[in-house]
């Protein structure tokens, strides 16, 4: 409603009827009652507690007054807003366009520059931006404050967390706040990835291996890295801790398993030493019964391939898809390496030798199973 020119003398004459009221209301100081006569000591004490009364309920009054200007002024300054807003070539797109273009102009959850840039155009901007919680499941861990990363993951709403850790991060020391944040945060991770991880100084495991200590029923994908090039890296899965796990990447295969990892369904890793074959109670190759889908990436392979591979061998029940990227000369060593797997069920087997030469006709003679 628009305000016409009769409200403002109307306004302004209230508000000096108003304060020259309260200001004439204060009464002449009194005199302390023991400067004045015994006799005058009731009479004076009750009409200071009379005015004290009086005082009281004005206060209160005027304390209400209060409150309710605060409220009409915030009800006013929105109006404005909006009638500003309303002038403006941003302000006549409608939130769903608006989201549309977020949706199209942000290149994904990681993009928290973008995401940020466009959640200051404006007060509208912002509340579309606020609204696609899908843009907040993915915040900075390794580089923000341990509360910036809860209150951008607090917009992510119930929408599974991917969380990516750095091999930098658990060095610092706000790695405490960030261990703390990410265990009340663990049932909501979907997707884990970890750089890093080894032996600590006293001979126990680093931070790194005990996020996996953490209980995370959601967490279906799970990627670990070495900090540098191709090594093995110490990292313990504890599968009663992520039941939910499907998919499972290993740059290098170093990790281990306290028992089988029967809802893992797809295994992707790098293979550089034929120890990695070793058949053990904790070697993750060995606890896949339930795998599906296989990836292999064969490095240049370290160490000397054991016969006694071949006599205890990998057996993969389930596995119908099995992919290996050679990224080796080393022919005899990869050919060793898949003669270790004993897959009944296979249906696809895809080779990938990169841009270097192959001898098609010795590896095509030996990929024969029985």
């Amino acid at each position: 409603m628009l305000i016409d020119s009769t409200f403002w003398p109307r306004f302004y004459q209230a508000k000096d009827t108003l304060f020259t009221a309260l200001l004439n209301a204060n009464a002449p100081p009194f005199p302390h009652i023991l400067s004045t006569p015994r006799s005058q000591h009731y009479a004076i004490r009750t009409e200071t507690t009379k005015l004290i009364s009086s005082l009281l309920q004005l206060e209160h009054e005027l304390e209400v007054i209060q409150r309710e200007v605060k409220r009409v002024h915030k009800t006013i300054s929105q109006q404005r807003v909006v009638a500003e807003m309303s002038l403006r070539p941003i302000g006549v797109v409608p939130p769903e366009t608006i989201r549309e273009i977020v949706l199209h102009t942000v290149e994904g959850p990681h993009d928290h520059r973008q995401i940020l840039r466009l959640s200051h155009v404006s007060t509208l901007w912002r509340d579309a931006v606020l609204g696609i919680s899908t843009l907040f499941t993915q915040a900075n861990w390794n580089e923000w404050p341990a509360s910036l990363v809860d209150i951008w993951c607090s917009r992510a709403g119930s929408r599974l967390l991917k969380v990516f850790l750095g091999s930098a991060l658990f060095g610092e020391p706000r790695k405490y706040s960030i261990h703390a944040l990410l265990k009340n945060l663990s049932p909501r991770v979907g997707e884990l990835e970890v750089t890093g991880g080894s032996l600590a100084d006293d001979g126990g495991y680093d931070e790194h291996d005990r996020v996996f200590e953490l209980r995370m029923p959601s967490l279906e994908y799970v990627t670990i890295r070495p900090p540098g090039s191709y090594h093995s890296s110490d990292f313990r899965i504890r599968p009663k801790n992520i039941p939910a796990l499907r998919v499972l990447e290993l740059t290098a295969l170093g990790a281990s398993t306290t028992s089988p990892l029967t809802s893992v369904t797809d295994l992707r890793c790098h293979i550089d030493s034929f120890d990695a074959l070793e058949p053990n109670e904790t070697n993750i190759l060995f606890n896949v019964p339930n795998l599906v889908q296989l990836a292999l990436v064969l490095e240049l392979l370290h160490g000397v391939p054991n016969a006694e591979y071949v006599e205890q061998p990998i057996v993969l029940p389930s596995l119908t898809s099995l992919e290996v990227r050679l990224r080796t000369a080393q022919l005899r060593g990869a050919l060793h390496v898949l003669a270790v797997f004993s897959v009944p069920v296979l249906r696809s087997l895809v080779l990938n030798f990169g841009s270097g030469r192959c001898d098609y006709v010795t590896l095509l003679q030996s990929l024969v199973w029985t």
